[in-house]
Order: structure tokens, then C-alpha cells, then sequence
């Protein structure tokens, strides 16, 4: 059914399928309706418009009941947020439906209620036009008295359907622009951190444009349904605009011939107009970035040797539940988004009475995903993360391998034992971070302590030390 545009079939079918996968989608429409009874509908033409607006067709008339869809459409055309979260979802089925879950779940909880709801709409407008009807076909004559009630009642119901309607749709369209703009927003953000998720699997978001594929299925279960996984995906993606700022500013040129100009996000070859953009335009150079469509130069030499592996030790016993686990595991993932940029080696694992977990280039995809999403428990052993951090300098190519100890206690650890771990890993640097108390232990073993108070200082200051040549 239209409401205020006209969708096609495919976008239809596209957004029903996505009301299936997407519980959050789903009740908000069930909420939404309980307002307005064809919230299902705007929830349809919202997806439609951030998918593709081609060939979407504004109804030349809007019946009064649906004005409140009509103005929210009208503020949705004039938001910047709007159109820039289009431009990020356009095409990709998967990325538009949490999009438009996140945009009609807050536009839900945001809209005024109406003052006076039409629960019998349907019923009321049947009635008019049956008794419409009526009137133009009944004959003169014997049945005139009858025809002047028929004629008294079309009048009551029209007056009650005009006086539901206005009643309904008086909405002003400044109480909905905040509303809608910060839904809009909200979208943006949740879709970011799943392009963070994304990248960070080794999957780009053409990857999960197929609604039945296998991935796409598993990588969404974990956006829907595990906070703790979204949490760490929030917080990795601010590391990561932290990261790609770090990188745009601390660019290094190869020593190669330029031959030509071709389209990317590697940093270090980005033409310097580009990088401009950082600092005029944010949101345009991150979308840019995001989609690999930054210019740059197209080089031909030698590449230099590469760095050896990036290797992350994370606590994850009890005492680290709630924020310090979302903060350690984003740090991780800010880390493989480094090494995956340097074309360096990359390994992680939690431990906490022994390794548990274990994430490297060679692992699938659903690895990483339950690498941040397993809960906190257990006690701490910082002998069993040490000794599985020095088997994969070991195994490692290339010099100045680093590794990255995240913890937030303390563990005895026999000096013998720590001079024999020095021995096993060479000239490797050992960086650690500690969340809250003393890191009497860390220094011990760990070339440089970073005590966490606030995250963005803490990393930017780390990846700074992982990135020195």
C-alpha cells in the first residue's frame, strides 16, 4: 500500500524479508503503528529512499490521515544527516536494513503521540462511500425520506472522519526535525561501527549484500542480538577514526615511481588534496575512505621489507567485565586494523587462568566474531599469554615485531622466567596497557605502560609507538 510515495515491488519485498531478519525492526514498526496505524508503510518508503531513490515516486495526493508521513518525508529531504546516511547504505541490502531499523526504532520512540488516534478509519471511510453509493443509485419518489437519513449520516460521518483527522495528524513539524535528525545521526553511527566490524573480519560491506548469505546471516545474528559485540564495535570505530586521522598525519611516501592516479584508502599514497579533506569535510573523506574511493597515486618499486608481527595479549578474567572488556578488545581491533594496513602479521588471544581464544590472519571470519563477544571470567595467568605471545614472534616474518599486553591486574611472575621470555623474543618491543591500579608486574617485562584514563589519548599514543619505523 502507498502511503505518501510509490515504492516498487522489489523494494517491498527487500524491506519484508528485512522486517524478518531484523527483530529491532519489527517491533518498532508494531510501536510505531500502535501511533499511527500505517507506520509499516513509512517504514517501507524510509528503507526504499536509503536503498535507492531511484524511480520512487511522490503521490501527487496524500489523503489527510497520512500527512504526519507526508511532513516527516518533507523534513527528511532538507536533513544533511538523511542524505549522508543514504549515500553510506545505497545498494547494500544488509547495511540499508540497519539503517532503517536504527532511523524507524528512534523515529518510533521520538514522534509525539497523536491526540486522538482513528481506530475505526477503515470502517468510517467504507461506510461513506457505501452509503455514497447508495445515494447515486437509488431512485426518487417513495424513497426520498429515506434517502434525505442516508444523506444526514453521510454528513455525521464525515464531520467525525474530518474531526479524527485533524485530530491526528496536528503535528508540528518543528517538534519532529530534532527527532528525526538524531535518528538520523543515530543511523550513521550504527552503521559505521558495522563497516568497523566488517573491515575488521577482512570483509568489505560488498560482502554482506546478499540478505541469505551465509556471513551475512552469522555477522548480523551478533549486530542484533549480543550487546557486548556492538559495544566493542562503537568503540573500535572511534579508535579507528582516530587511527585514520594518526595515519593521514604521519604519512611516509615509498620511494617508487608514480604511474598514475587509481582509487583506494591506502593512506600512505593519497594525493595531498585528499588528505585536505580531513580537516574540511570529515564525514565525506571517512565515507570516502570507507568505500576505498580516496585518489591516489598508483605506484611502481621495490617495497621495502615489512615489519615483523603485531601480537595482543587481552585479559579477559572476571574483574574485567563491563567497560575495561569493551576497551581492551576495541584496542585489539584497532591494533589488526594497523597490522592489516602495514601488511604486517597479526595474532590476538584473551587469557585469563590459560589462552582461550586465539585470532590470527589464518582464522575465519565467525573467530573474530566470538573473540569479541565471549564474556569475562576466570582468574589471570600472565605466564600462559607470555608464553603463546613469544611462540608467535617466533613464528613470525619480518623485524620489530611488537607486542601489546592489555591487562587490569596483577600476577606473580618468576624473574628466571621473565629473563628467559627477553631471550625468546630478541629486540621485540613489549608495550603494555593497564586499566585502574598498579602495574608493578607489567614493568617487569613491558618496555613502555600506558595507565588508561582516556581511551582516544591512550591509543593514539599507542599506535603512534606501533607505527615508528
Amino acid at each position: 500500500m502507498s502511503l505518501t510515495r510509490k515504492v516498487p515491488k522489489w523494494h517491498e519485498d527487500l524491506h519484508t524479508e528485512s522486517v524478518g531478519k531484523y527483530p529491532k525492526l519489527k517491533e518498532s514498526i508494531q510501536n510505531g503503528t500502535s501511533k499511527y496505524e500505517e507506520f509499516g508503510e513509512f517504514s517501507n518508503e524510509v528503507f526504499s529512499r536509503l536503498y535507492s531513490n531511484d524511480n520512487i515516486q511522490k503521490l501527487k495526493k496524500v489523503e489527510h490521515w497520512r500527512r504526519w508521513a507526508k511532513e516527516a518525508h518533507e523534513i527528511l529531504d532538507d536533513l544533511p544527516e538523511f542524505k549522508s546516511l543514504a549515500s553510506r547504505v545505497r545498494g547494500n541490502e544488509m547495511l540499508t536494513a540497519a539503517a532503517a531499523s536504527t532511523m524507524v526504532s528512534e523515529t518510533d520512540k521520538r514522534l509525539p503521540e497523536p491526540k486522538d488516534r482513528i481506530y475505526d478509519a477503515t470502517d468510517i471511510k467504507e461506510q461513506i462511500e457505501k452509503l455514497k453509493r447508495e445515494l447515486k443509485n437509488s431512485p426518487h419518489g417513495p424513497l426520498l425520506i429515506d434517502e434525505e437519513g442516508k444523506r444526514q449520516r453521510l454528513n455525521q460521518l464525515q464531520k467525525q472522519l474530518s474531526q479524527n483527522i485533524s485530530n491526528q495528524t496536528k503535528i508540528d513539524p518543528h517538534s519532529i526535525r530534532g527527532p528525526l535528525k538524531k535518528s538520523a545521526q543515530s543511523a550513521i553511527d550504527h552503521v559505521d561501527n558495522i563497516v568497523t566490524a566488517i573491515r575488521a573480519v577482512g570483509k568489505t560491506p560488498a560482502d554482506l549484500n546478499a540478505i541469505d548469505d551465509e556471513f551475512s546471516g552469522l555477522f548480523m545474528q551478533f549486530i542484533m542480538n549480543n550487546p557486548l559485540f556492538m559495544n566493542i564495535m562503537e568503540m573500535a570505530g572511534r579508535l579507528n577514526r582516530v587511527l585514520i586521522g594518526l595515519r593521514a598525519k604521519n604519512v611516509h611516501y615509498a620511494r617508487s615511481e608514480v604511474v598514475g592516479i587509481t582509487q583506494g584508502n591506502d593512506l600512505s599514497r593519497v594525493i595531498p588534496s585528499e588528505l585536505a579533506m580531513l580537516e574540511l569535510d570529515e564525514d565525506t573523506f571517512l565515507m570516502k575512505f570507507a568505500k576505498g574511493e580516496l585518489l591516489q597515486y598508483k605506484l611502481q618499486g621495490n617495497e621495502k621489507e615489512g615489519k615483523g608481527p603485531i601480537v595482543v595479549c587481552v585479559d579477559f578474567s572476571g574483574s574485567m567485565g563491563g567497560q575495561r572488556e569493551v576497551w581492551s578488545r576495541a584496542i585489539a581491533l584497532a591494533l589488526m586494523t594497523q597490522a592489516r594496513e602495514e601488511a604486517r602479521q597479526f595474532a590476538a588471544c584473551l587469557f585469563n587462568h590459560q589462552v582461550e581464544r586465539q585470532y590470527d590472519w589464518e582464522s575465519p571470519p565467525k573467530d573474530l566474531l566470538e573473540f569479541c563477544s565471549v564474556a569475562s571470567c576466570g582468574g589471570t595467568n600472565f605466564m600462559s599469554a607470555l608464553d603463546w605471545a613469544s611462540e608467535m614472534v617466533v613464528k613470525g616474518v619480518g623485524e620489530k615485531s611488537d607486542i601489546i599486553f592489555i591487562t587490569d591486574g596483577e600476577d606473580g611472575v618468576d624473574l628466571k622466567y621473565i629473563e628467559e621470555f627477553k631471550r625468546k623474543i630478541g629486540d621485540t618491543r613489549v608495550l603494555g596497557i593497564h586499566i585502574g591500579g598498579y602495574h608493578s608486574t607489567l614493568s617487569q617485562f613491558c618496555d613502555k605502560i600506558w595507565n588508561v584514563s582516556k581511551l582516544e589519548d591512550v591509543v593514539e599514543r599507542l599506535l603512534l609507538e606501533v607505527m615508528k619505523e
